[in-house]
């Protein structure tokens, strides 16, 4: 989840930097992983136009604004407590997850990530395990599924 890192880059940078994210992704797991990282709001790019504005205005404000349906998803998952099992994922093993998905190497991840090819192929394998995984199918599937991969 490359934005989560970005967040978590920005805010060591500028520790006062108010971050809002502005996503097709409708996730409970991505919105809570983005606010944890630092951003102080998170709005989908179906919701009103208004409510993005609002959030930038509410950011400098220091509120927290999420929009509407982030926050319904996030209720569903609570209620039902059926977490998917992303939000078990570290952040840094959610990025590589994503990455993983959408075909990378690991030589390739390891570079983006600055992180040693080894350290991906650990974190891979530990990512199916949390997941309750067995082949890298079934982790695109996944990631399809819980929106951290966009239907093409």
């Amino acid at each position: 989840m490359e934005r989560c890192s970005t967040i978590r880059h920005i805010r060591q940078y500028d520790a006062t930097a108010r971050i809002v994210v502005f996503t097709m992704h409708l996730s409970a797991a991505f919105a809570l992983k983005a606010i944890r990282a630092g951003a102080t709001g998170y709005v989908t790019k179906s919701s009103d136009p208004k409510l993005l504005v609002e959030a930038i205005f509410g950011a400098l404000r220091g509120q927290t604004v999420i929009s509407p349906d982030v926050i319904e998803a996030i209720a569903r998952d609570r209620i039902s407590d059926a977490g998917t099992g992303l939000t078990d994922l570290s952040p840094r093993q959610t990025e590589i997850l994503c990455l993983l998905a959408r075909g990378w190497s690991v030589e390739r991840i390891a570079g983006e990530l600055s992180i040693s090819p080894k350290t991906v192929r650990n974190n891979h394998y530990q990512i199916k395990s949390i997941l309750g995984l067995e082949t890298d199918v079934q982790l695109v599937w996944f990631a399809l599924e819980t929106g951290l991969l966009p239907a093409i």
